[in-house]
């Protein structure tokens, strides 16, 4: 959390519980660095027993308190784009920061050149699978995926529109697959 001052970040609101993972690694850095975080979960699935059970499309009905940031990380690409820009809108009333990832379909080329006398240089060239306004579902589980029924350039376009101000945005070197943005409301009011 470099991206804001993390001894007021202390409330943080994890939407796709999954298999819990993320929660643990949060509660550990908490209890390591006795920043006595407060951690909730939401999901739609009961048996993962997240601490607010829902339909995403409805989080502003279904939470009412503030957070100082959202993780949403491989979740919003299982709903119709349109849903998930909705959804993208509600998170700014409940939190200033939402950091995010979605698929991101590319083909990646890595490597590594290495000429004597020279430091080694790796890079990693990304080209998005680019499908033009792709109808129907990406696959049995997304609805849309960034490069290839979403340009980059207009999911970001588009998360401006409704107010964000995109403070980062990358995808990483060994997992080229999910895009990262971090994400700071322009509608969010504390309280």
């Amino acid at each position: 959390m470099y991206f804001i001052d993390h001894k007021n970040a202390r409330k943080i609101l994890i939407i796709g519980k999954g298999d819990g993972v993320v929660q643990k690694i949060l509660e550990a850095y908490s209890e390591l660095g006795n920043l006595n975080l407060i951690i909730k979960t939401f999901d739609f699935a009961e048996d993962l027993h997240p601490d607010i059970l829902g339909d995403l499309v409805q989080i502003n009905n279904l939470i009412k308190e503030k957070f100082d940031v959202i993780l949403c990380c491989q979740v919003l690409e299982h709903l119709p784009i349109n849903e998930a820009f909705l959804v993208l809108d509600q998170m700014q009333q409940i939190s200033k920061y939402v950091i995010m990832s979605v698929p991101y379909k590319t083909i990646t080329i890595r490597g590594t050149i290495k000429v004597p006398l020279l430091k080694e240089f790796e890079f990693c060239i990304k080209v998005p699978i680019w499908h033009q306004k792709k109808i129907g579902m990406v696959d049995t589980r997304h609805y849309w995926e960034l490069g290839f029924s979403k340009s980059v350039s207009d999911f970001k376009k588009e998360l401006n529109k409704i107010g964000f101000n995109i403070i980062s945005s990358y995808t990483l070197k060994k997992d080229g697959f999910k895009y990262f943005l971090i994400l700071e409301s322009g509608k969010f009011i504390y309280g």
